[in-house]
């Protein structure tokens, strides 16, 4: 029986000790994935941010954003004049520390065992965490209008003057306006690729003047005429004759 009794205490020795093991494995495994840092195998663009602290992991990620992203640059063309803006200035931005955190957050959802298989496949196959950008059409908006002083023109109505017994007609101008929707909507398309040093066309449209020459040519004869006289030592005559000839165009 004593023998027997030696044999139970040695297993029970053997039970407590492999207990004692599998809770320290355990809790090596817990103090391995519950780490203040990202895990190794999450990139962003392709960097690798393991072993950064989710601050480090925001530092490197608006470095490469700036460099990959928001520093590319986009030249806007009308005729013979060009502009060129980063996307930035468009209106295109990256919330780095966002970005930092959703990379932090990998393998850190789910169950426990889940959690290991995801956080030890990292090692062979990465995983991206994602990358969004947003767009501030306000600001797009505020640059083009800001390019309108330079680019839009108003349209001139034709007008007409009798010389020498003939009708003498000055052709209409057509003026210019920027399509600002339809230019927006070919910028947004561009700053969505990420495609840098292109050169987009501006879309214009015509003004039509309200006044034209085929209007004016229906003018065929001299309907009247008439002959004044003042001095201007009568002010307010004088002034008369001045809002009444401005009104005038012949």
């Amino acid at each position: 029986s004593g023998c027997g009794s030696d044999q139970q205490g040695s297993n029970q020795d053997d039970l407590n000790t492999s207990k004692w093991l599998w809770q320290e494995m355990n809790r090596g495994v817990e103090e391995a994935i519950n780490i203040d840092t990202i895990y190794p195998g999450v990139t962003v663009m392709g960097i690798d941010l393991g072993g950064k602290t989710k601050e480090e992991a925001a530092d490197l990620i608006k470095d490469q954003v700036n460099d990959e992203i928001l520093n590319h640059q986009v030249t806007l063309k009308h005729a013979d004049k060009k502009w060129t803006f980063t996307f930035e200035e468009l209106g295109v931005s990256a919330d780095a520390k966002e970005i930092a955190e959703r990379a932090f957050k990998i393998g850190r959802d789910g169950e426990f065992q889940d959690r290991i298989e995801l956080i030890t496949s990292l090692q062979t196959e990465r995983q991206e965490a994602q990358l969004d950008t947003s767009f501030d059409v306000e600001k797009l908006t505020l640059v083009l209008e800001g390019l309108k002083e330079e680019i839009v023109s108003d349209p001139v109505d034709a007008s007409i003057t009798r010389k020498d017994g003939k009708f003498v007609i000055t052709p209409e101008v057509n003026g210019v306006e920027l399509d600002l929707d339809k230019t927006k909507a070919d910028i947004q398309q561009v700053l969505q690729s990420g495609e840098d040093g292109k050169e987009i066309q501006l879309l214009v449209k015509e003004s039509k003047p309200e006044i034209t020459e085929e209007l004016l040519s229906n003018i065929k004869d001299l309907i009247g005429s008439g002959v004044t006289y003042y001095s201007t030592y009568n002010a307010d005559r004088e002034q008369n004759l001045i809002v009444g000839a401005s009104k005038l165009n012949g």
